[in-house]
């Protein structure tokens, strides 16, 4: 009993002798200690973890241990499905370029295509201007190669909200002026070709398109 009463004793001295300012300095330091803690886990162990789980799938590719879509598919969620809140954007965008040199080699398969594409098409995204460039192009190898309607209407569709993020963006002004030109779609690509115009009064080709093309527009209409 001496020794608790002896020990309640110190704890109350020890507790007596801090001053309100001292307390709160102390609780001070511990939430920034904490929140150092979880920023550090939060900023930069996940990404790097995230980061190394990508790296992984890679090399797992690179030593030709995918044998089907479905090998390919667990691979790279090992590394998309991990979370961490920040690194999402990267890896997405390194996986769907990745992704977009398989779709344009020749004589792949059309299946193999399409099944990467429905693929990386899930995760990206559809509100990062590059993202969106990154599917049109996807997909207009697809209508460039099959000729079908959905899929020019994928990459229109894409473009489209690309321009509508990044409405005076070269990259997105150049994509969505060449897919019309070479949709014969004339209006629009003189719509876009005049944009492009305005901001870049030097460009050479887009002056003599519209002034090859001004014309043959108007006998139409």
């Amino acid at each position: 009993m001496i020794v608790i009463y002896d020990l309640s004793f110190v704890i109350y001295y020890i507790m007596s002798s801090f001053t309100f300012k001292h307390i709160i300095l102390f609780f001070s330091s511990i939430v920034l200690i904490i929140g150092t803690l979880l920023s550090l886990y939060f900023g930069s162990y996940l990404p790097f973890k995230k980061s190394q789980r990508y790296i992984t799938a890679l090399r797992t590719v690179q030593a030709r241990n995918v044998h089907s879509i479905q090998d390919f598919e667990q691979t790279f969620n090992y590394a998309l499905l991990f979370y961490s809140p920040v690194g999402d954007e990267e890896v997405a965008k390194f996986l769907s370029n990745d992704i977009a040199r398989i779709v344009s080699q020749e004589n792949q398969q059309e299946a193999v295509r399409r099944e990467l594409i429905r693929y990386i098409e899930d995760v990206m995204d559809k509100n990062n201007v590059r993202h969106l460039l990154t599917l049109g192009e996807m997909y207009r190898v697809l209508w460039s190669t099959y000729h079908r309607q959905e899929d020019y209407q994928k990459v229109e569709g894409y473009y489209r909200k690309a321009l509508t993020l990044g409405p005076d963006l070269p990259p997105v002004l150049y994509n969505v002026f060449d897919l019309y030109r070479s949709h014969n779609d004339l209006e629009n690509a003189l719509l876009i070709a005049k944009k492009i115009f305005s901001l870049w009064p030097d460009d050479v080709k887009i002056k003599t398109f519209l002034d090859s093309n001004m014309p043959n527009l108007k006998d139409k209409k």
